[in-house]
């Protein structure tokens, strides 16, 4: 839990710089593209007739030309303001202070190395959808058959399916958020900060995979209870905005924590007389 408090309190701290940094990412993504495929996909599967392969796997992913060109668009409009927001963590950590006229210096600094990492995310959120998709397909031939919804007994298993790739997605998730404070930090390359970066987490994998995976439930819970609304595109939004500024600050907090950093963020002030 200690990630988890260490993040929420900093957000908290600093709401207003991340909240006005994460919202125009927020609204292209969460109107171009359905960010939360697959939580809709548990809301409904139990009433979609499965006529082959795509049927879950464009149900899960936004698959296509339109809808890759679009998710790279969102992948870097989001990389340029966690780029700026990150820079501008990093040097409150550092110095205790933040300077927001240093944004376009954060932002020329860290947009290779944020996008990287943000790619690097998407290709293992998509390559284990794919397998999700597959053994939910083989599943569903199994239990319920072609051309035919999935009986109860397929949707319990099938959302246990879900459950574990969504674990999986959060424990390397994690250590790609670390990846990236400890990229910025370091100056190192890809390969071997990552490398760096999963020793740094493996005594902490469990933590930091709850961290990483329980911001994502609080907001399924959301998209599930407006996902038949016309509200739903406003929900994904929110969620977004949520989501870029819990993980931006979950990525510095963590890996100051781990590498038992000194953060200057939170000395105490004293005034003498």
């Amino acid at each position: 839990m200690k990630f988890i408090k260490l993040t929420l309190n900093y957000m908290t701290k600093n709401f207003l710089y991340l909240l006005l940094m994460s919202l125009i990412p927020a609204i292209f993504f969460g109107i171009v593209l359905s960010p939360f495929k697959a939580v809709e996909f548990i809301n409904i599967y139990s009433a979609t007739p499965v006529l082959n392969f795509g049927t879950i796997f464009n149900s899960l992913v936004d698959f296509g030309f339109l809808q890759l060109l679009l998710t790279l668009i969102s992948i870097v409009l989001i990389a340029i303001f966690a780029s700026a927001i990150l820079g501008q963590i990093e040097q409150h950590f550092r110095s205790g202070k933040r300077n927001l006229e240093a944004i376009k210096e954060h932002v020329n600094n860290n947009i290779l190395l944020v996008i990287a990492n943000l790619l690097a995310i998407y290709v293992v959120v998509f390559l284990l959808m794919f397998v999700a998709s597959a053994i939910l397909f083989l599943t569903h031939l199994l239990m319920s058959g072609i051309n035919a919804s999935p009986t109860v007994f397929n949707v319990i298993v099938s959302n246990i399916i879900l459950s574990i790739i969504l674990i999986i997605c959060s424990l390397i998730s994690g250590v790609i958020l670390v990846n990236t404070a400890n990229m910025m930090t370091e100056g190192s390359q890809f390969r071997y900060s990552f490398s760096s970066s999963i020793k740094l987490t493996q005594k902490n994998s469990f933590g930091l995979t709850l961290a990483t995976i329980a911001p994502f439930l609080v907001v399924a819970v959301f998209v599930s209870l407006f996902v038949y609304s016309s509200y739903l595109p406003i929900i994904n939004i929110l969620g977004i905005i949520f989501l870029i500024m819990y993980y931006t600050s979950l990525a510095m907090t963590s890996y100051y924590e781990l590498s038992k950093l000194d953060r200057y963020d939170n000395r105490k002030k004293y005034y003498y007389k």
